[in-house]
This record gives C-alpha cells, structure tokens and sequence, in this order.
C-alpha cells in the first residue's frame, strides 16, 4: 500500500490522520481497480468495510446542519 512521503503543497510531511485516509484510498483503488474513483462512493465503501466509524459528535453535527437547513427551507 503506498502512503505519500511529502505533502507538496505545504513542503512537510501528512498528519498520520491524512496517510491513514490515503491508505483507505489506495485500498480501494487496489480491491476495486477504480482509479477514477469518486471520494463517495470510496467513503461509503470504506465505511461498510469498517474502515471508518464516525464518532457520535459528527453524526450530531452533521445532522444539525441538516435540520437548519430544513428549518431554513419552512421560513
């Protein structure tokens, strides 16, 4: 599996959070051959794999974000 040594952009090494979800990328890429991959559908894999469990509070948060946005809609 390769993980990315220099992150171009800012000159330092990724977080290991960042190698962990190019990881999950290169997996994906590797069992399903997609390289024109959408980042949903690589998520929404990712998750039915168990390869990502959101924690509660986002689940919390985004779902707020979507009742406002609902609420926004009614007014």
């Amino acid at each position: 599996m390769k993980v990315m040594k220099v992150n171009k952009k800012h000159g330092r090494s990724p977080s290991q959070y960042t190698k962990e979800l190019l990881a999950i990328i290169d997996l994906y890429v590797e069992e399903t051959g997609d390289k024109a991959y959408d980042l949903h559908r690589v998520a929404a894999w990712a998750y039915r794999k168990g390869l990502f469990d959101p924690q509660p509070h986002d689940v919390i948060k985004q779902f707020a974000k979507e009742l406002a946005r609902a609420a926004r809609q009614d007014f």
